[in-house]
């Protein structure tokens, strides 16, 4: 019984570690996503801005 809690400890432990990196790395993706979303809502604003008035005129 002993044998099988430290298995069973040492499984635990190394599934959270494994979840951790997963739930870092995806993270890390979100946030360069989102620093990338930034820089393309950027540059479609920058054209747009110039755009608008000639449109209205």
């Amino acid at each position: 019984s002993g044998q099988s809690l430290k298995s069973l400890n040492a499984s635990s432990g190394h599934l959270a570690l494994i979840l951790s990196s997963i739930f870092g790395l995806l993270l890390l993706v979100l946030f360069i996503l989102f620093l990338t979303w930034c820089r393309v809502q950027k540059q479609k604003h920058l054209p747009l801005r110039g755009e608008i008035p000639t449109r209205i005129v």
